[in-house]
Order: C-alpha cells, then sequence, then structure tokens
C-alpha cells in the first residue's frame, strides 16, 4: 500500500501544472496559483492558506467565484477548475 501511494505522489510531480487567480474572502490579497493538478483540493486551499499567512489553526476551503461552488476537498483539483479560473480562499463555516 505504502508504495501505491508512493507512486501516486512520484506521477503527481510529473502532471501537468494547472494555473489560475486565487484571493481572499475579503479580497484584499491576491495572486496567481500554480499547483499540480492531480493534487487533492483539499491539500491545495491549506497550502494556499499557508502562503497568505492566514490562520493556520482555521479549516480553509476554495470557491469558484463565477458558480459559488465550492470545491470537491477529497477530488484533484485539476477536475474541477479551469486554467486560468478564479478561486476565493474561505474559512470553512461549520454551521449547525
Amino acid at each position: 500500500m505504502n508504495s501505491e501511494v508512493a507512486q501516486k505522489d512520484s506521477l503527481c510531480s510529473k502532471s501537468p501544472r494547472l494555473s489560475f487567480e486565487v484571493s481572499t474572502v475579503t479580497g484584499t490579497r491576491s495572486f496567481t496559483a500554480e499547483v499540480e493538478a492531480c493534487a487533492p483540493a483539499e491539500t491545495v486551499a491549506k497550502a494556499l492558506s499557508v502562503k497568505l499567512s492566514l490562520p493556520e489553526n482555521t479549516p480553509w476551503t476554495l470557491r469558484k467565484d463565477d458558480s459559488t461552488e465550492y470545491l470537491d476537498e477529497s477530488k484533484e483539483i485539476g477536475s474541477q477548475v479551469e486554467p486560468g479560473e478564479h478561486l476565493t480562499l474561505t474559512p470553512k463555516a461549520h454551521l449547525g
């Protein structure tokens, strides 16, 4: 099993890269992100929150600006986002 995980990680590092715009929920900071297309959306959200110096004790998620749809954290980001698309990094709200 560990060799399968290592093999997937190795293949992911050789996969195409995906470039998109990302901003904070307040819109005060934004930049162009470039990530491995096969990376899980949850991993990308965490990495982007660190890059933007957002609180590490807050869980973050990504939302598409055009549709306001939240990305499925378990799916590869490349299967959910088009190159050049704009996303917003938002805190997860655990309501109810």
